[in-house]
C-alpha cells in the first residue's frame, strides 16, 4: 500500500474534523478517477486494512471515545469503495462478516459532537448498506441478512433518539435493499416489530419507516412494495 494511501487512511481516525474531511474527499477523487484507476489488489488491500481492528473495530471495546469518529468514517470509505467499483470487481461479501460483527458491537451512535464534528455511524451504515444493495455481486440474502441486522440495532436504542438526518440515510439503505429484495418478509416483519413497540421506544423504528414511505412514493415503481410499507404506519 502507498505511503499516501496510509497516510489517508490514518487521518480518517483523527479527532480534527477538518483532517478526516480532507482524507475523506482524497479518496472520494482517488476511487473516482477512472484514467487513474487503483488495481483490484489494492481496493482490496485497503477493504481489509478498513475492515480489521484498526479501522472497523478500532476502540471499540471503549464504548463512547474518540475512536468512534476511526469505525464511523471506516464505514463512509468502504462505502465509497463499492459505490465506485463500476466494473463490479471488489468481492465486496468480504465486507459481511466483518460488517455484521460491528453492528452486534458498536455502541456510540452521537451525531454530532461539539470537538469531533460529525461522527454519524449509523448515516454512515446506512450509506453503506445503500451501496452494497447497488452492487451486482452481493446476494439478495446477503442484503436481507444486513437489513434485518441494522432494524435490529435501531430498535434495540430504546433510550437513543435518531435527530441528526440518520433515519433518512437509514431509510435510504433500507430503501435500495427492498428495491433488491423485494417486499422481503423478513425485513417487513423486522421493520413492523420496531413500529409495535410502545412510545417512545417506536420513535425511531417509525421515523424510518416514514423516511422509508417517502423515497418508495417518489423513486419506486413497485406499487406493492409502497403498499406494504404504507401498511406499517
Amino acid at each position: 500500500m502507498s505511503l499516501e494511501i496510509s497516510k489517508n487512511l490514518e487521518q480518517i481516525k483523527a479527532s480534527d474534523p477538518e483532517l478526516r474531511e480532507g482524507a475523506y474527499l482524497r479518496f472520494l477523487e482517488l476511487f473516482s478517477d477512472e484514467e487513474n484507476q487503483l488495481t483490484i489488489e489494492k481496493k482490496h488491500l485497503i477493504l481489509e486494512e478498513l475492515c480489521s481492528d484498526n479501522y472497523l473495530f478500532y476502540g471499540i471495546e471503549e464504548g463512547i471515545s474518540d475512536c468512534t469518529v476511526g469505525r464511523s468514517f471506516s464505514l463512509l470509505i468502504l462505502s465509497l469503495l463499492v459505490a465506485y467499483d463500476k466494473k463490479n470487481e471488489l468481492e465486496v461479501e468480504r465486507i459481511v462478516t466483518p460488517l455484521l460483527k460491528y453492528i452486534d458491537r458498536e455502541s456510540d451512535f452521537r451525531g454530532k459532537d461539539d470537538r469531533l464534528g460529525w461522527v454519524h455511524s449509523l448515516a454512515h451504515l446506512g450509506d453503506l448498506l445503500s451501496f452494497m444493495a447497488e452492487h451486482d455481486r452481493i446476494s439478495k440474502e446477503t442484503i436481507e441478512l444486513i437489513s434485518v441486522k441494522v432494524i435490529l440495532k435501531i430498535i434495540s436504542l430504546q433510550d437513543f433518539l435518531l435527530n441528526y438526518g440518520e433515519d433518512k440515510r437509514l431509510a435510504i439503505g433500507l430503501f435500495y435493499a427492498l428495491e433488491k429484495c423485494g417486499n422481503n418478509k423478513a425485513i417487513m416483519e423486522t421493520l413492523l416489530r420496531g413500529v409495535k413497540l410502545d412510545y417512545p421506544f417506536k420513535k425511531n423504528s417509525e421515523n424510518i419507516v416514514r423516511c422509508l414511505y417517502i423515497q418508495l412514493m417518489t423513486e419506486s415503481e413497485n406499487k406493492n412494495l409502497v403498499d406494504a410499507i404504507k401498511g406499517l404506519l
